[in-house]
């Protein structure tokens, strides 16, 4: 998949949860979660994250294990305007 330059990885899983909304967007265990309900997480830890003061341009560290829940809080951050834009943005010349 070629990677858009200038856009986030939170805009490119939104993007890609309104035009495919039932097609998998990670696989984990025994577990499979759609673009829509990925979506609809981080859009739910993205109002939370917000509610608990997280401003855009605030930096929020996460210590999580690799699961599921890491991709959401870390799309949800990213979708709150809370991380350094360098950090979030696509390359794409990698």
């Amino acid at each position: 998949m070629m990677r858009p330059s200038g856009k986030t990885l939170a805009q490119v899983v939104h993007e890609k949860a309104l035009a495919a909304p039932s097609s998998p967007a990670i696989f984990h265990q025994d577990e499979a979660i759609s673009y829509g309900e990925l979506q609809q997480r981080v859009n739910q830890a993205a109002r939370a994250l917000l509610a608990m003061g997280v401003k855009p341009g605030d930096r929020v560290a996460l210590l999580m294990g690799n699961e599921p829940d890491w991709i959401v809080v870390a799309l949800a951050v990213s979708a709150a305007g809370a991380l350094d834009r360098k950090s979030t943005r696509l390359n794409s010349s990698h």
